[in-house]
This record gives C-alpha cells, structure tokens and sequence, in this order.
C-alpha cells in the first residue's frame, strides 16, 4: 500500500513538473516574441497571411510566422520653393516654404499605405517627400498667391499661409498636413 502511494505521488511531482516547465517555455516565448514600441512609432504585423496591421502599442510577433516593419509617426518637413510667384497686382516674387506632415494616427491603414505605396525607409526620408510632395506645395502657394495683393502678402503672411492650406487641403493621402510655414518672402527685381 505504501508503494502505491509512493508511486502515484512520484508520478503527481512529475506530472506537475512537467507543468511547470510548460508554463515557463509559454512565458519565455512570450516575453522572447514581444515587441514594445517607442513614443512616435507604429508596429506593422503581418502574419501567415500577408495581411499587415498597425499597432500602436506593443505587439506579440511569434517566430517564423509573423514579421515586423516600423513606421516613423512623427513630423516630418517638406521643403518647397515657389520662384514664379504672381499676386493679384502683378508683382512678381519668389517663396521658400516648409510644409509639416505626418502619417494619419487617427487611421491604423495610413502606414500600412505607405509601406505599400513608397516603401517605409521613403516616408521617413524628408527629401523624398520633399520631392513627392514638393511640387503640390508650390502649386498651391503660387494659385494661392494670384488671389492677394503683394501688401497683403508682405504684410500678414498669415492669410497667404490659411489660402495655401484652404488650396492643399489636409488629407495628403497617407499623410496628414499639420501646417505650412512661410520661410523666405523675396520681391523679385
């Protein structure tokens, strides 16, 4: 009778040492498989069916069957340069402006877009976008510039800088456009 107690108890520690084991190889995975993200960064998961997600917290990719892209959030600067630029009276002058875009937050398929479109390392590189984006800018500072007058201009870039944003309008698509700084104002000779 001993014996058998003896035998069922050694199978019970065995039994809950293999449990134990179990449990600590499903926290190492888990803690080997996690990914935390930085403060202005999205984690984009695809999985065994190429789909990719954003996640803008932390994200579980297991080995071998997802992997893991990181999309630049933050703000990034567009230079543009308008040098044929026309006001309603016919004073010609030249505009150096820089336009702040970042990927939409508000929508978790805005980095994916861009990983599709442009390539992550593109639209986190400002020159690229400077050339992407570069030219609409300008278009826009120059039809926006054919509505005021140069006194106008000169004096309260504000309304210049409202009308290019009114023109460009907010959604680039898969950026979002935060402002518009007007840098250099030169009259032309």
């Amino acid at each position: 009778m001993l014996a058998e107690i003896g035998s069922i108890n050694g199978g019970a520690v065995v039994l809950g040492a293999l449990l134990v084991l179990v449990q600590f190889a499903f926290v190492a995975l888990f803690a080997f498989s996690y990914r935390p993200i930085k403060c202005g960064y999205m984690l984009l998961r695809s999985g065994a069916s190429g789909q990719m997600q954003g996640h803008l917290r932390g994200v579980l990719a297991l080995p071998f069957i997802h992997s893991l892209h990181t999309a630049d959030m933050r703000m990034k600067r567009v230079s543009a340069a308008c040098r044929d630029a026309r006001s309603r009276d016919g004073v010609a002058f030249s505009i150096d402006l820089q336009a702040y875009v970042a990927l939409d937050h508000g929508n978790p398929l805005s980095p994916v877009a861009a990983a599709r479109d442009m390539g992550l390392n593109d639209a986190a590189d400002e020159s690229f976008l400077s050339k992407r984006f570069g030219a609409q800018v300008a278009q826009a500072a120059r039809e926006s510039a054919a509505e005021l007058d140069y006194a106008t201009i000169s004096r309260h870039r504000s309304k210049l800088r409202d009308e290019i944003i009114r023109r460009l309008g907010f959604d680039l698509a898969p950026f979002l456009l935060h402002d518009i700084a007007l840098l250099k104002l030169r009259r032309a000779n």
